[in-house]
């Protein structure tokens, strides 16, 4: 009898854990700016962090670090709360000029906890000469719904966008009302196109996400392409199985997630 509650018990707290993992949401998180340089002696060279942490102070995650040799010259990253924290965060060398940059955050803290609704602060710094670099705050609410954020231009940050979905795996599609991307072939084998126009030049990234929302493949990186038609022909990674995916496309200021793209080889 004890070992039929045990098992009953055990079946319980399987299908309890597939309940949760299948209805888990998956928030995403979209971040955009543009840097301006201030005119530091190692111009256009910068480094640059970016960061979260609640309202009250409290650290939150790290999300992006481009910085080499000067990293201590992020000062205001490199002290508390953050310490320079960069567990999880993308890591990478000293950018060589100013861009667009895009940062997508799937809302999960250093335990990997989903982090609660509630008011935060992005944090941006900047930094191309040896002293305390810009700065930019931005407060944003996690909340239930859906909000795209476009606060003001800044001195050294223009073009900022925070995008949020609580659960993008509820999305069939996030789109203009034309058609933004085609996708094809779809189903695909070896190869796949993206085609898409553009009103006028933009920066355009387009990644691959696996039905968990965890990133497989960066196809396109902040790369310039002209207005009118365009095609990027991606021959699919070997590493990247059968099954269902996720393309996101985003330009300088919007996101567009959620198109699915079907591999059979």
């Amino acid at each position: 009898m004890k070992r039929i509650i045990t098992l009953f018990l055990v079946t319980i707290l399987f299908l309890s854990f597939i309940f949760l993992q299948t209805n888990a949401q998956n928030p995403l998180l979209s971040i955009t700016f543009t840097t301006i340089t201030p005119g530091g002696y190692f111009s256009p060279n910068h480094i640059l962090a970016v960061w979260t942490e609640t309202e009250s102070g409290d650290f939150v995650k790290t999300h992006l670090v481009y910085a080499n040799a000067r990293k201590q010259h992020l000062y205001t990253w490199n002290t508390e709360p953050a310490n320079g924290n960069e567990v999880d965060a993308v890591t990478g060398a000293t950018q060589t000029s100013h861009r667009t940059y895009t940062v997508t955050w799937d809302c999960r803290d250093l335990d990997q906890n989903i982090i609660p609704d509630g008011n935060y602060v992005l944090h941006i710094e900047m930094a191309d000469t040896h002293s305390q670099g810009p700065l930019a705050e931005i407060d944003f609410t996690i909340t239930e719904n859906v909000f795209t954020l476009e606060p003001p231009d800044e001195t050294n940050f223009t073009d900022i966008s925070l995008v949020y979905n609580p659960d993008i795996s509820s999305i069939e599609s996030l789109k203009t009302e034309k058609e933004l991307l085609k996708i094809y072939p779809n189903p695909a084998t070896n190869f796949v196109n993206f085609g898409f126009t553009l009103d006028k030049d933009e920066i355009i990234n387009i990644e691959i996400y696996d039905e968990k929302f965890v990133l497989l493949d960066k196809i396109v990186s902040n790369k310039s392409f002209y207005r009118g038609q365009n095609i990027v022909s991606y021959n699919i990674n070997k590493e990247i199985s059968d099954g269902t995916y996720f393309v996101l496309f985003s330009t300088n200021k919007h996101i567009w997630f959620g198109e699915k793209l079907i591999i059979s080889k």
